[in-house]
């Protein structure tokens, strides 16, 4: 064990108290929301940013990053509110221990989500392991595990950003020889 485990497992320590606290149908909505907001901020940000630019007459990069901000946020909210609904429903039929024990379990779940995705975009930006070295990693409990998390839930993630990675090995000689 590591400071990455205990950087990684406090997150996700917290998480199993804070989604038992909250019960499965809001950290399922909240876990929905997360993924939901992503998706549609890459996909249909577009559309807020004809809103913002018509609006507001903002160009250029502050434009797209406030569209995807927006969009992600408005999803997100939206979806959490409609869990607190659903939520309340579930408190009122007695379903209280199952759905806050379930909801431990979701928090989890979404907590690693969001540290994989991290740990992702740190894979990405520190390709030569200066931030954090290939030896910690490797000695890590945690990283390996939870960095698979976001591209087991989006495999598109890795269609994304292939620039951005470092090849494989022999992936480079296979495309020099196409």
């Amino acid at each position: 064990m590591n400071i990455l485990d205990i950087v990684i497992g406090i997150p996700l320590a917290l998480a199993v108290i804070s989604g038992f606290k909250n019960g499965f149908i809001y950290e399922i909505a909240s876990l929905a929301g997360l993924i939901l907001g992503i998706y549609i901020a890459i996909n249909f940000s577009g559309y807020m940013s004809d809103f913002l630019e018509d609006m507001f007459h903002w160009h250029g990069r502050t434009l797209w990053f406030l569209s995807l901000l927006f969009t992600f946020v408005l999803v997100v909210i939206s979806i959490r509110l409609l869990g607190k609904v659903m939520e309340s429903v579930v408190e009122s039929l007695a379903m209280g221990p199952l759905n806050h024990l379930f909801g431990g379990v979701i928090s989890v779940i979404k907590t690693a989500f969001v540290l994989s995705l991290i740990i992702y975009l740190l894979n990405l930006v520190d390709s030569s392991h200066t931030l954090i070295s290939q030896t910690t990693k490797e000695k890590s409990y945690l990283w390996n595990p939870v960095s698979e998390v976001a591209p087991f839930i989006m495999p598109q993630l890795d269609k994304r950003a292939p620039n951005l990675k470092d090849p494989k090995p022999g992936e480079e000689k296979e495309k020099k020889e196409a």
